[in-house]
């Protein structure tokens, strides 16, 4: 692995322990969202964090994207999202 492709990991892990948690739990409370449709929304959230983590990092560009990236980028996002969250709210909301 070079450094160019750690750095991109590292670029959406930083997205996703800092921005998605904050973020979406925020979201999810303003739109008034709850059990599956809060984690749809999730989901669909770290979706857009991954584009914009590949964005940031140099995997894809405007001239350039490629769907091959993407569910790479979604899972770390969201596992990572996951975990922070898991950590930081240890008792599952209603």
């Amino acid at each position: 692995m070079s450094s160019a492709e750690i750095i991109a990991l590292l670029v959406q892990f930083f997205f996703g322990i800092v921005g998605a948690p904050t973020l979406i739990d925020w979201l999810k409370k303003a739109f008034g969202l709850e059990a599956t449709t809060a984690l749809l929304f999730a989901a669909a959230s770290s979706a857009v964090i991954a584009i914009a983590a590949l964005f940031v990092s140099g995997e894809i560009g405007l001239t350039a994207f490629t769907w091959a990236n993407l569910p790479e980028a979604f899972g770390i996002v969201f596992t990572a999202a996951t975990l922070t969250y898991k950590l930081l709210n240890p008792k599952p909301q209603s």
